[in-house]
């Protein structure tokens, strides 16, 4: 319960790391974009760190973006207007890369991939359908 008497909720979630390096962090869109695309870690470490990506340093937006841009062309929706929890019962099929602040994750089949629980009331800043 929250301090206000509101139920804190959770999202389902899949824990789900990705293939991580034991060594690295602040890795949440390499992680994310393994998951997506189920295709391993390191391909996209490499990928990633190829278009300026800086080990232990996270991802700056317009590095991904790039690669998606130039490499892979996944539609992007910008400023959905939906919290994570709105966005993960609206999207029960698929995969998506999703951003919110401060964090990229993944959201397969209406649920969340990933290491950490995020809060439901996040606001998804955009996302990428992975086809």
């Amino acid at each position: 319960m929250a301090g206000d008497g509101r139920t804190i909720t959770r999202l389902p979630l899949v824990k789900d790391d990705g293939g991580r390096h034991e060594n690295e962090y602040r890795d949440c869109v390499v992680r994310a974009f393994a998951i997506a695309t189920m295709v391993p870690y390191d391909y996209w470490h490499a990928k990633l760190a190829a278009y300026g990506r800086q080990r232990r340093r996270g991802t700056m937006r317009s590095v991904f973006k790039s690669l998606i841009d130039n490499e892979w062309g996944w539609r992007h929706v910008e400023r959905p207007g939906c919290t994570l929890k709105r966005f993960v019962e609206h999207h029960t099929r698929g995969r998506y890369l999703v951003r919110i602040r401060g964090h990229m994750l993944a959201v397969i089949d209406g649920r969340v991939h990933d290491i950490i629980h995020s809060a439901p009331g996040s606001r998804v800043i955009e996302y990428w359908v992975v086809p």
